[in-house]
């Protein structure tokens, strides 16, 4: 399991779920979206971030 981080990110602040698949920042500016919410970014070509905005919100839509 990659390490994951609850953070608060935007503005206003909301509950975000930040999980590190590769150590150092993305070198991908673009995010891709995989629903409302889920974003990915890559390094090198491999998956190195997910997050997952508004948690709260999108484990209700899931529900």
């Amino acid at each position: 399991m990659p390490p994951m981080h609850a953070i608060m990110h935007g503005d206003p602040p909301i509950p975000t779920l930040l999980l590190n698949f590769k150590e150092g920042p993305p070198d991908n500016h673009t995010a891709y979206v995989v629903a409302p919410n889920v974003f990915l970014l890559f390094h090198q070509g491999k998956l190195a971030q997910l997050y997952v905005t508004d948690v709260y919100n999108s484990m209700e839509e899931v529900s």
